[in-house]
């Protein structure tokens, strides 16, 4: 077996010694630290305990300086919408649904330095189910923008920030809940219309027929 050349040995020292001036780099001003990043997350639903079904027994309270809007179920099961104690007629089925699901998915941005100054409250977001309330305050933006200061009012002052879809559910209109149509019935789920004295139904076939009124 052959020995290795003069220029072989020189070779390998040559690749050691860079490998080892890689590795201390004696000209760098200092080290960086590697960045650490967490994989947990301090956000958290802000109304853990709704379900998609409970929608038909909840009322939902949209509490501002300005008033009450409260849209609260009748015998029917058809929410209507309420400012204060007058009543304003019958909600938006989709409008609803679409709040109710906003208000399940809901959740904390980041968490608040204790003793930090919220602002001034812009309103409340409260849920009453089954004898129960669920609430959220809401107060200023951020100075960064991303969010508003918040607070959940069973757990005494802790301070969040929330998502800023909260504050235009604050500030919407009472004439953005109420429903476009005259009656809250869809066609398709409609057997029978009085009006006038004129009766219509509509048959096993399902077309629809005068039963009173006309020929």
């Amino acid at each position: 077996m052959r020995a290795p050349s003069s220029v072989t040995l020189a070779l390998v020292a040559a690749a050691v010694g860079m490998a080892a001036l890689v590795h201390a780099d004696p000209w760098a001003a200092e080290r960086a630290p590697a960045p650490m990043l967490s994989a947990q997350s301090v956000a958290r639903r802000l109304f853990p305990e709704l379900a998609e079904g409970e929608l038909a027994r909840a009322t939902i309270e949209l509490r501002t300086p300005a008033g009450t809007l409260r849209l609260a179920p009748d015998e029917e099961g058809q929410h209507r919408l309420w400012q204060d104690d007058a009543p304003l007629g019958w909600v938006d089925s989709e409008a609803l649904a679409g709040l109710w699901s906003s208000l399940r998915m809901a959740t904390t941005l980041r968490a608040v330095a204790p003793g930090s100054e919220p602002g001034p409250l812009r309103g409340e977001i409260a849920v009453l189910l089954d004898g129960r309330e669920q609430s959220v305050r809401i107060c200023a933006p951020t100075s960064d923008g991303v969010g508003l200061y918040g607070s959940l009012p069973h757990e005494g002052e802790a301070a969040w920030v929330v998502e800023p879809e909260l504050g235009a559910v604050l500030d919407q209109a009472p004439e953005g809940w109420l429903l476009r149509r005259l009656l809250p019935v869809e066609p398709a789920d409609a057997v029978a219309l009085q009006w006038d004295g004129l009766a219509l139904a509509r048959g096993a076939d399902g077309l629809w027929r005068v039963t009173e009124g006309g020929p």
